[in-house]
């Protein structure tokens, strides 16, 4: 086969292939070049998923009509003069290829006027066909495309459904507003608004776009140092999604994709939200544009830092602040309208026979409710827990550690009963409140802590093996190990180098406890150790949330009244005393209020 030349129209759409990937795609180029022109106000609308109609107005400086052409010439751009204007780019655009590509795979219609042109130009391209006339126009410019890929069948026949283009189009059209708080955005979807932000900073842009009930659950993050800047929010532990969906991420106010700086702030909410869910956040990155390579990825939503990536890790540091300093904020929402179901509920007198019937060694109430005045925390003891069988159970509590808190959550708590063997139930007079305590989940998040501080403070222990194991690995594995080896030593594994390609696990760490095959954990590390050293941090807390959960006291066991004190007061000294290592409420308060409203004693 001869080589030969394309022609320019096939250069024209394999090069707009690159750009144009879809609807959204065409939407990201002309926000852009509108929020380049300056515009105050852009408004968006679409039609069957921006398939066949996508229109973007905006109130910019507007094209002068003897540069209209030029503009959708490819590698035309008023925002660069040389290559080294990209290390100073301030635009969103600097390429000059989204409106080439865009005329080359769709009809285009172009209505623009400038503040010097008494009239406005209007120039509709549609294959080879270009029409011209003067129109009347306010300044700005407004750009209608239509039958997207129409010439390029089998490009459109990749497109997903008209509702899926849709989604792809809201998504990247909320980014584009929170963004850029100062510009009002309107969003029409098949004649319907979808979104309508005022521009009047990055406060009520959140509020417009996702409502005030989020916005009430977001913390302020702030860091900062000589070579970078980063200022946001992020969702408090009671604001999560099944998806990445909620994480905005900005570099220069360009919206970008950066997964070790999403999963730095990932491995912030480890142990305070369900596993498999994921934070929300807003964050900005301000950094000088030299160091900042936005030309390494077509869509330009990749970004390359010539800093070290470890600039970042003091965010973490500022996350886990803004979210420790949230712990008093009441997290878990009453069901007001829910009517409660026939339950069995003991009383405490049934409960404290059901215990001595059990062989424990109860208390009176009476001394009991000395614990849960606000007294010095007791020491802990070695209290007794039974199942309902004669077999009995310690309940291990760690030492308390020192307290911050000056408030006392569960002060003055009157234990009441206990509801189907695990939920314990207390009475807050001063807050006229019922109170419903997990017990599992509680003693769950006391011993994770105590497990954490370990890891935290360098005192993670070694446990040999009796029998070392022999590790086979490939040579990028074995480089990895031996790049690593102080981190893995300092998570409290020993392994040494054997031969070329082999490698001893002699130690690992003694908070994991026992496991079946320390190979198969090693692999893991390996594989997480490509992604970054935090990885291997949030995988080894992973493991400690699961060695919390394993000997934390079981739902059906039945706690003395002084395990149940020690319960409450190392719940309050913990960091994050409202929810499980996995994010699950470790209590509900519902008022008496409520209460009455169930039983229409007051209006609803």
């Amino acid at each position: 086969m001869s080589i030969h030349q394309l022609d320019e129209q096939t250069i024209l759409k394999i090069a707009a292939g690159e750009v144009i990937e879809n609807p959204a795609s065409v939407i990201k180029e002309l926000v852009e070049n509108a929020i380049d022109a300056d515009a105050t106000q852009i408004t968006v609308e679409i039609k069957e998923g921006g398939k066949t109609y996508m229109r973007v107005t905006d109130n910019g400086t507007g094209i002068r009509s003897d540069q209209i052409d030029l503009a959708f010439m490819r590698h035309a751009t008023s925002k660069i003069e040389s290559y080294d204007d990209l290390f100073r780019i301030h635009s969103m655009g600097f390429r000059g290829e989204a409106l080439a590509s865009i005329k080359a795979v769709s009809d285009v219609t172009v209505l623009t006027k400038t503040q010097e042109d008494s009239t406005g130009s209007y120039v509709r391209y549609c294959g080879e066909e270009t029409k011209r006339q003067v129109v009347a126009h306010n300044t700005g410019t407004t750009i209608l495309v239509e039958d997207l890929f129409s010439r390029l069948p089998v490009r459109a026949g990749f497109l997903k459904s008209a509702l899926a283009e849709a989604n792809r189009i809201t998504d990247i059209l909320y980014r584009f507003a929170v963004a850029h708080p100062t510009i009002g955005f309107k969003y029409v979807k098949d004649e319907k608004v979808l979104l309508h932000t005022t521009g009047s900073g990055i406060d009520n842009t959140l509020a417009e776009v996702f409502g005030s009930d989020t916005t009430e659950a977001l913390l302020p993050v702030h860091y900062k140092d000589a070579q970078i800047e980063i200022n946001g929010w992020v969702g408090d532990p009671s604001l999560y999604r099944g998806n990445r969906g909620m994480q905005y991420l900005f570099a220069n106010r360009r919206i970008i994709t950066e997964p070790q700086l999403t999963q730095l702030v990932e491995s912030a909410y480890t142990g305070k939200i369900p596993h498999g869910r994921f934070p929300v956040f807003f964050l900005w990155v301000m950094m000088d544009p030299d160091k900042i390579d936005v030309n390494i990825h077509p869509t330009k939503s990749k970004v390359q830092w010539s800093v070290d990536t470890s600039v970042f890790l003091p965010l973490k540091q500022s996350i886990l602040q803004s979210l420790e300093q949230a712990t008093n904020r009441h997290m878990i929402k009453e069901a007001e309208e829910k009517k409660p179901e026939r339950v069995n509920l003991y009383t405490m007198e049934e409960y404290t026979e059901r215990k001595n019937k059990t062989r424990l060694a109860a208390k009176n109430v009476a001394d009991t409710k000395i614990a849960y005045q606000p007294a010095p925390v007791p020491k802990p003891l070695k209290a007794s827990v039974q199942k309902y069988t004669p077999e009995q159970i310690p309940l291990q509590m760690p030492e308390p550690g020192p307290s911050k808190k000056t408030e006392r959550l569960f002060a003055g708590l009157r234990p009441i009963g206990v509801l189907h063997k695990t939920y314990l139930i207390f009475e807050d007079t001063a807050r006229q409140e019922m109170v419903l305590l997990d017990q599992h989940a509680a003693h769950e998040r006391i011993l994770y802590e105590k497990l954490q501080q370990e890891f935290q403070k360098d005192q993670v222990r070694t446990q040999m093996l009796l029998v070392p194991q022999n590790l086979k690995v490939k040579p990028h594995e074995k480089t990895l190990l031996e790049e690593k080896k102080q981190v893995l030593a300092e998570l409290g594994f020993l392994v040494e180098p054997m031969a070329e390609d082999l490698f001893v696990i002699r130690g690992i760490p003694y908070l994991i406890g026992r496991i079946q095959d320390p190979r198969n954990l090693l692999y893991a590390l390996i594989d997480t150790m490509e992604q970054s050293v935090h990885a291997i941090a949030a995988d080894i807390q992973e493991r400690l949330i699961k060695k919390a959960c394993t000997e934390a006291v079981k739902a059906g066991d039945v706690l003395s009244d002084l395990s149940v004190a020690q319960l409450l007061a190392q719940l309050e000294q913990t960091k994050q005393p409202h929810t499980c290592p996995h994010g699950r409420p470790t209590y509900i308060r519902t008022s008496v209020k409520t209460i009455e409203k169930w039983f229409r004693r007051i209006p609803s």
